[in-house]
């Protein structure tokens, strides 16, 4: 006997939402930057974190703009702050600023993803976390909402797991278990490929 998986529920607006084409920088992901110890050790040099060209107008030259604060809530339920880098560009007509985050951070989201991770685990594999009752809810229905867009965005990666799941409306939780890899992982190709889509 099969059992039937449950119809995902319809994506809530934020989720599919871009942000919109006018809108001069934004926040850029850092990739390969999974752990807060090595985030601080990069951040005392400005150059590791700083784009290689303006992401609006292709500039080469972009400055350190300030530092901002970024509360996280550990697995321990303690608040964590860490700063995240801002850079501006420097040419005169474009001024764009960009927030540069490393991999482990949402950008939305105030926990790190190993947390959110750890939180939604089944339940014979959860640990022991101080998230919400009512934050582990939002982030299971936000798992599963559709995952149409998310594949369209991915399909140009030519992984051969995503083809059955293009003929179905699958949810984004099946899309994770499916590719086998981390929300982080997903999250920032989803950011490159379609900068403002969610997967949480």
């Amino acid at each position: 006997m099969s059992q039937k998986q449950p119809v995902p529920l319809p994506a809530e607006a934020c989720l599919e939402t871009p942000y919109p084409s006018s809108q001069k920088g934004g926040t850029l992901i850092h990739a390969g930057v999974v752990d807060l110890q090595e985030h601080e050790r990069k951040l005392s040099d400005p150059d590791s974190y700083r784009p290689q060209c303006c992401a609006t107008c292709q500039g080469q030259v972009l400055h350190l703009h300030d530092r901002r604060e970024r509360k996280l809530k550990g697995e321990d339920g303690l608040v964590l702050i860490t700063p995240v880098l801002r850079y501006r560009c420097m040419n005169s007509q474009c001024q764009a600023r960009w927030q540069v985050l490393p991999q482990l951070i949402p950008r939305h989201l105030h926990s790190c993803w190993q947390s959110i991770e750890d939180a939604l685990r089944p339940p014979q594999e959860a640990k022991p976390t101080k998230v919400p009752k009512t934050t582990k809810q939002r982030w299971t229905k936000r798992l599963r909402c559709s995952a149409q867009r998310l594949l369209q965005a991915l399909k140009d990666k030519d992984n051969t797991l995503l083809k059955p799941l293009l003929e179905s409306p699958p949810s984004r939780e099946l899309l994770l278990q499916s590719l086998r890899c981390s929300m982080d992982t997903l999250a920032m190709d989803l950011h490159r490929l379609a900068a403002g889509m969610r997967l949480l």
